[in-house]
């Protein structure tokens, strides 16, 4: 099949003209996409930023409940004081408090 020379050129114009609408639209796409991640990326890094706050106080929290552990196992341990721990109190039975007495 030939054709001629004006032929060919309409048929080229018209092929271009639908690739340039089909690249803008791939364009616009894109944008489109690009748009949306990084959209996510931005409420990604906040959660992030939430997250290593609520991290840090938690942190903090444990760091004031081991010197508060710390500081109560000093005290019990202070010379003078009984640990009930490390001494349980003896229970007598009702014959050694009767032959006890005399």
């Amino acid at each position: 099949m030939w054709f001629d020379e004006a032929a060919i050129y309409l048929i080229t114009q018209h092929f271009s003209r639908n690739n340039h609408i089909n690249e803008a639209h791939q364009t616009t796409s894109l944008d489109a996409v690009i748009f949306v991640l990084q959209a996510t990326i931005d409420t990604l890094q906040g959660q992030l930023k939430v997250k290593d706050e609520q991290l840090k106080a938690a942190q903090e929290a444990l760091k004031a409940e081991q010197l508060l552990h710390a500081d109560t196992k000093k005290m019990l341990s202070l010379p003078g004081q009984t640990d009930t721990q490390s001494q349980p109190t003896r229970h007598r039975g009702i014959f050694a408090r009767i032959l006890s007495k005399k």
